[in-house]
């Protein structure tokens, strides 16, 4: 591989992480605004809000628009 330029290969850095990171802050905005900003973060809690961002960001048209993005 072409020094310095894995990043661009890699599908998931590429396309996914920015959508999932976004999805999440989203997420976390909207819980904050809706608490008025008194939020007690559990494991059970992370994983529940998480698991939704996860199942919006990773879907099959987003997966495979990665993957052509970095012309794999």
């Amino acid at each position: 591989m072409p020094s310095h330029s894995t990043y661009r290969l890699q599908p998931f850095n590429v396309g996914m992480f920015a959508l999932l990171s976004t999805a999440y802050s989203k997420q976390l905005n909207n819980l904050m605004f809706q608490s008025l900003g008194i939020v007690s973060m559990t494991k059970r809690f992370f994983y529940l809000l998480f698991q939704t961002v996860y199942n919006e960001s990773f879907t099959q048209k987003n997966i495979e628009h990665a993957f052509a993005k970095t012309k794999i």
